[in-house]
């Protein structure tokens, strides 16, 4: 037995126990599901070096984990205040476990928005339907381990013809300080001509050291629209690993805004199906990595069928000795004429100690496309830095302006004003000289 599968094996008994105080356990079908998951955890074993997709990253860490369910923690409204975003309705989840209290949503008619846990509990028949959309054979065993734990997590539908003025907010807040899970399993779902924006933001106190295991699955009914952000500022000692699915059907809108700040090692893997024709995908991402941070993002755009658009870039700033991995895919089918479809990756060094592994790909089957790729990693313009410093900016300042400005590029393209203020405060905040440039922009 390799050491992978001993490790997930050493996990096996806590994680059984776990099992059985997970909501809707006495659902027969339910904890078969759970358990089939269980079982391919363990088969799998965590991944390693000689894992293609996991060979930049170190799993080892991962593993020290305690195999156990993070706690349902007390907070109260004031500590979360600063992660509140203005002018948006708030679903507030603790360790994993919805928040009512915590949380604020107006009444909306073509807002429907239910927690998992209840409908484990008190709706089987809503719950195998949901489940059935879910593939059960995981692609690794973190993906495995996060269906094995099905909990708790928002469950989202916009009505056929609603157009939501107020956006979501989906605030995660970790706590816990003793090495624990939490899963966490959200659905969207857009309906007809319907448009919405949710974000979700995972964060974490400064302390808290648990392996946060998210995965988000959308559907988007024909001609709706959605804007999804997404903001990862776990603390530096965590463990984030993420799976996003999305379907779009035809004349569809999906606009995606990744944004990836903290954790020790935080991973999200993406599967995009343009299923319907028309429809048109537009992604802007962001990660910013120091010390010895680990950011890894896997991105997969699926082109299913023709007359399909989509657009990706992505920005990286990796200091210290930090490291980031992107892994973009662009994959068109035989059927998929007329497809276009761009990919942009562009990468920041700013220590001689950081790395970026950077794989852009083209898989292309059609052959009436239009598909473009590219990845670009380089150090600041020094050009640049001397026509600061002749304008009487030292060249420290300087260096921190134009990181700031190429980072900027993207959190400018965040339609939400509030989460792009939020985002821009966080992003000052990390950098050197923060006071000198919060003056400036």
């Amino acid at each position: 037995m390799s050491a992978a599968l001993n490790q997930t094996s050493d996990w096996h008994p806590q994680l059984a126990t776990a099992l059985d105080t997970l909501p809707g356990n006495n659902i027969g079908w339910l904890a078969q599901r759970r358990d089939k998951a269980l079982n391919q955890f363990l088969e799998l074993g965590f991944p390693t070096r000689k894992t293609e997709a996991w060979k930049y990253v170190a799993t080892h860490s991962i593993a020290q984990i305690t195999p156990v369910l993070s706690q349902n923690a007390i907070i109260d409204s004031a500590q979360i205040a600063q992660w509140r975003l203005d002018g948006c309705d708030e679903l507030v989840f603790v360790d994993g476990i919805y928040h009512q209290s915590l949380s604020s949503v107006t009444d909306n008619a073509g807002l429907e928005i239910k927690n998992l846990a209840e409908l484990l509990k008190n709706s089987p028949d809503e719950t195998k339907a949901l489940l059935s959309q879910l593939d059960h054979k995981a692609h690794d065993a973190f993906d495995a381990l996060n269906q094995a734990l099905l909990r708790d997590g928002a469950v989202i539908t916009i009505a056929d013809d609603a157009l939501i003025e107020r956006p979501l907010h989906c605030l995660f807040v970790s706590t816990n300080t003793s090495k624990a899970i939490t899963p966490i399993n959200n659905w969207i779902f857009a309906g007809k001509n319907s448009q919405c924006s949710i974000v979700e933001t995972y964060i974490g106190d400064d302390e808290s050291n648990s392996l946060t295991s998210a995965r988000t699955n959308i559907k988007l009914a024909a001609n709706s629209e959605l804007n999804h952000y997404r903001c990862q500022r776990e603390s530096k000692q965590a463990y984030h690993l993420a799976e996003l699915q999305v379907e779009l059907a035809r004349d569809s809108r999906y606009n995606a805004y990744p944004i990836a700040l903290g954790g020790a090692i935080a991973r999200v893997n993406v599967q995009i199906t343009l299923a319907g024709q028309n429809a048109e995908c537009t992604v802007n991402g962001l990660y910013l990595t120091k010390d010895k941070q680990v950011s890894d993002h896997h991105i997969k755009m699926h082109h299913a069928v023709p007359h399909c658009n989509s657009n990706q870039l992505f920005k990286g700033v990796m200091d210290g000795a930090s490291r980031a991995i992107f892994n973009g895919l662009i994959l068109v089918d035989k059927d998929a004429q007329k497809t276009q479809a761009d990919l942009s990756n562009r990468n920041l060094l700013l220590s001689k100690l950081a790395d970026i592994n950077t794989k852009p790909e083209l898989e292309i089957y059609a052959d009436d496309v239009k598909c473009s790729h590219g990845a670009t990693i380089g150090q600041l313009d020094e050009k640049s830095i001397f026509y600061l410093q002749s304008r009487g900016i030292s060249r420290e300042q300087a260096e921190h302006l134009l990181t700031y400005a190429f980072i900027n590029d993207v959190v400018n393209r965040i339609k939400l004003a509030s989460l792009r203020q939020k985002i821009a405060s966080l992003i000052i905040g990390q950098l050197p000289d923060s006071e000198f440039i919060s003056e400036l922009v």
